[in-house]
């Protein structure tokens, strides 16, 4: 009996031994183990994240960490495990994504403290090792920022409980947009490096300017250059004004020459009526002849008149077909000499 005490002690101090010789990636892979087999069998996502976690660790140990990453990700968002998480934290610190690491190992020391589970030291471990090196950002507004100003860090607002707290950031440039009511959005690049700290209090950008703000525009009087004040109005399609009195116009013209036909004619008529002799008529017939020459005398008029209104409306048709630059008018001249009484017309551009 005293013997076999004695081999079961000494076993117990090498297992003891060799549990403190084993190296701590050894621990982690030991430890960073899937889902238990009764539990993969409850649900599908606790039997997806065992395969994710499967193929993670195989990506991890082939030195392809941004697909390991993305696998233990989605495994330990499917059912997260002390083991995944630890996993996923070591990735991340390989990679570089210090902030992400830093977390991951946080969540997997809260779970393995709440489970009871061994593995809590070597993720506290860790954390301790790598919190100094994450870098933190502490972003501040000034005391006349306006109401409603946010912040934006690489497109991500932030809360504002997050204004003026030292958070962990990732390692490298950050763009942060500071977007206040009736100012400009200013932009601010902060670089960060491990082991860093950056304080910064953020600029409000400057008031937006009238022309910045198509709303608050008042529309005022479009410029006229001196080339299209002296243009003239366009055209429309039935040639506007002009044409229609060119019409009216030519068209009492017509009714003038017209009667002025009739009139001659029958002026011509009662000239030739019997009963005259040279200028000497009888009564009869000195009557139809007196009316003959007023008749003749009528009919010169309306002829004159008539034409000049015919020529008059060509006019103005002409105008109505060909925009000038200037407007077009008509002069007239009466003419008297010892044969003939009528009008000359002038078109002046």
């Amino acid at each position: 009996m005293d013997s076999q005490v004695k081999r079961a002690a000494l076993l117990g101090s090498a297992l003891g031994l060799l549990a403190v010789a084993m190296p701590p990636r050894a621990f982690a892979q030991d430890a960073a183990s899937p889902p238990p087999a009764q539990e993969a069998t409850s649900s599908p996502d606790v039997i997806a994240a065992s395969e994710l976690f499967r193929q993670g660790r195989a990506a991890f140990d082939a030195k392809d960490y941004p697909t390991a990453r993305a696998r233990l990700s989605e495994s330990a968002r499917l059912s997260p495990h002390v083991g995944t998480l630890i996993s996923l934290a070591e990735c991340e610190e390989t990679l570089g994504v210090l902030a992400a690491a830093r977390t991951h190992w946080q969540q997997a020391v809260d779970l393995a403290t709440g489970q009871g589970d061994i593995r809590q030291a070597f993720a506290r471990e860790h954390l301790a090792a790598l919190d100094p090196r994450v870098p933190r950002m502490t972003l501040r507004l000034p005391d006349d920022a306006p109401a409603g100003t946010t912040i934006r860090v690489d497109d991500v607002e932030l809360r504002a409980a997050s204004i003026g707290l030292a958070m962990p950031a990732e390692l490298g440039k950050h763009v942060v947009l500071v977007v206040a009511p009736g100012r400009d959005t200013q932009r601010t690049e902060v670089l960060l490096v491990e082991h860093e700290s950056r304080y910064t209090t953020l600029a409000i950008g400057p008031v937006t300017s009238p022309a910045a703000t198509p709303a608050a525009a008042t529309p005022g009087p479009v410029p006229v250059t001196p080339t299209e004040a002296r243009a003239p109005a366009a055209e429309s399609p039935s040639g506007g004004a002009p044409r229609v009195a060119s019409y009216v116009t030519m068209g009492a013209g017509l009714v003038g020459v017209a009667s002025a036909s009739y009139l001659g004619v029958k002026a011509i008529d009662g000239k030739n009526v019997q009963g005259c002799n040279g200028n000497l008529c009888t009564s009869p017939a000195a009557a139809t002849r007196n009316a003959a020459i007023d008749d003749g005398n009528a009919a010169t008029w309306l002829f004159v008149g008539g034409g000049a209104l015919l020529v008059t409306g060509a006019v103005l048709w002409v105008v109505s077909r060909r925009p000038a630059p200037s407007t077009a008018a008509v002069e007239w001249t009466p003419t008297v000499d010892s044969r003939h009484v009528g009008i000359a017309a002038r078109l002046a551009w």
